[in-house]
């Protein structure tokens, strides 16, 4: 009787080492789940960032140009010479920089502009003979939906000989 009795504890025995690792093995398969989940969600939103780090980029790009062209426009409304405000945060409507909506669809944009502004936020001459300097600076804010948001405050400076 004793025998069977050694037997039967063995047994136990081999159940519970048995319960004991697939316990720790699922544990160990849960934490691996989360850090995956964890860092995949981290990861898109860093992508969403990125995203609307390149559109200010590309729309800062364009405001150069039009700058370069001598065609940059201000105040949505009435569409004029821009006015300097050295407050990009309120940005009055006179330094508000009008962005084609072309450009906006040229960087990706579902929506237009929305989310998009920039503002003129100076401009300042330099004689310095032989050449003419200008720098002008302005504030490029690109937002999404989701709340990440990117800002991009420039100096660009042209030459005039």
């Amino acid at each position: 009787m004793k025998e069977n009795l050694i037997i039967l504890n063995e047994k136990g025995f081999a159940l519970l080492t048995v319960l004991v690792i697939s316990l720790l093995s699922l544990g160990l398969i849960a934490l691996a789940f989360y850090i995956t989940m964890s860092s995949t969600r981290l990861f898109s939103i860093d992508k969403r960032y990125t995203v609307e780090l390149d559109t200010a980029k590309g729309v800062a790009g364009y405001i150069m140009a039009e700058i370069q062209d001598e065609n940059l426009t201000c105040n949505p409304a009435a569409s004029g010479p821009c006015i300097a405000d050295s407050t990009p945060e309120s940005c009055n409507a006179n330094a508000q920089i009008i962005i084609n909506p072309q450009v906006c669809t040229a960087l990706g944009r579902t929506n237009a502009c929305t989310g998009l502004s920039a503002c003129y936020i100076s401009k300042s001459f330099q004689n310095d003979p032989p050449a003419n300097t200008t720098f002008y600076s302005a504030r490029v804010t690109s937002l999404n939906n989701n709340g990440e948001k990117a800002i991009i405050d420039f100096v660009y400076r042209t030459v005039e000989n």
